[in-house]
């Protein structure tokens, strides 16, 4: 996505988009002048998670969630990024 609009590789996905906002109430993420935050989960980032998380992060109306798994360690933990 690029200035709010579908990158051509992503283009076919567009019809599904502006369906779903058709059906959906509030889609636009405000109401009543708030904004509406939306979660979002990432897991299986492994190299890309910094660049990645730096992105998703910076949106206002994103609240993300990190999941990480080191099965050596058999360790899990999810992060809330503010």
């Amino acid at each position: 996505m690029r200035q709010g609009k579908l990158e051509d590789k992503h283009a076919w996905l567009q019809e599904k988009v502006d369906g779903w906002r058709q059906t959906t109430p509030g889609h636009s993420g405000r109401a009543q002048g708030v904004l509406k935050k939306k979660n979002v989960l990432l897991l299986g980032s492994g190299m890309v998670a910094g660049p990645a998380v730096q992105r998703i992060a910076a949106r206002k109306d994103v609240q993300l969630l990190v999941g990480m798994c080191y099965t050596s360690e058999n360790f899990c933990v999810v992060l809330r990024i503010l």
